[in-house]
């Protein structure tokens, strides 16, 4: 089962779009009104009870697999048990199905005040424990698992970035971070080899306490947004990149704390270092060399130059 939850402003546009949609269907609510008008007056009336919130509008959509078998009333069941681990049971809200896609599911609407006091259902951590209900819910009702979305290696480009692709008709940021990432992944044992990896291919890494970002072409992410191996813990615990404090904090610092592009490395890496950016950034006219064929040479020299330090 798949949620997704959008927080907003006016009952009115959300419930326009749900009540009108083809084929719509409310198939419960605690509230008195049926039809459209009469529940966005009732909504409007809770909203006077706590002026000082804006988005006062909780919207979540569940859906299931296409091979799942559901009625109007076992739909009614999750929905109640979502709103009540979410904590809307002392809130309005109204349940709607819909069949436009090829996955059968609901949308709910709620106040995020509560009917009793007019205090504010919290938000802190909502999405995380939309996740964790789901799977709870998913094993109450014996449906198909679906993956949480922290749990995906990779994370799927944002509207925005598929819209943009889809004009240039290049791969967006992210996808050039994917194979870069992985290649220094598979090619480092510590933390420190990693980042050092990912800045030979032109790649700027910033590390502040447990935290890990990345910046390609001037457009940074997290390691957290391009999915769970890519942040600081993940790499640990997905990717077997080793972290040892006392052993890599001070390397790591002078790795992060050196500017990228016109920038110094350690010496016995910058002249590869200067080629492979040189390379990714006119790949399109060159001899097209690949960031990971780059990457592979670069790893070759730094390890001859190693091994030179150590034969001295």
């Amino acid at each position: 089962m798949i949620g997704k939850q959008f927080k907003c402003a006016s009952f009115r546009k959300v419930l326009n779009y749900l009540h009108n949609k083809p084929g719509a269907r409310r198939i419960g609510t605690n509230m008195g009104s049926v039809t459209l008008d009469g529940l966005v007056k009732e909504f409007h009336e809770s909203r006077k009870l706590n002026l000082g919130l804006k988005r006062s509008v909780y919207h979540v959509s569940l859906s299931v697999i296409p091979i799942e078998a559901m009625d109007d009333d076992r739909w009614m069941d999750i929905a109640e048990d979502y709103l009540q681990g979410m904590g809307f049971g002392d809130s309005q809200y109204v349940v709607y199905r819909h069949h436009d896609t090829a996955h059968d599911h609901i949308h709910m609407v709620a106040s995020r005040i509560r009917i009793g006091d007019g205090s504010i259902v919290s938000d802190s951590w909502d999405y995380r424990r939309s996740e964790v209900l789901i799977r709870q819910l998913e094993q109450a009702y014996d449906l198909q698992s679906t993956e949480p979305s922290w749990d995906k290696p990779n994370r799927a480009p944002t509207p925005g970035e598929f819209s943009q692709q889809k004009r240039s008709g290049q791969p967006n940021i992210r996808q050039k971070l994917y194979p870069i990432l992985n290649w220094a992944t598979a090619h480092s044992d510590t933390m420190p080899d990693y980042i050092q990896q990912v800045q030979s291919a032109g790649v700027e890494v910033r590390v502040s306490g447990q935290g890990i970002s990345y910046a390609l072409e001037g457009v940074a992410f997290s390691g957290s947004k391009l999915g769970r191996d890519y942040s600081f813990v993940g790499l640990q615990k997905y990717r077997g990149v080793s972290y040892i404090p006392n052993r890599d904090d001070e390397a790591i610092a002078q790795l992060v704390g050196i500017e990228q592009g016109a920038s110094q490395m350690a010496a016995f890496e910058v002249e590869a270092n200067e080629k492979a950016i040189a390379q990714l950034d006119s790949f399109d006219s060159q001899e097209h060399t690949t960031p990971i064929v780059q990457l592979d040479r670069n790893c070759q020299l730094q390890n001859r130059a190693k091994q030179v330090q150590l034969e001295l």
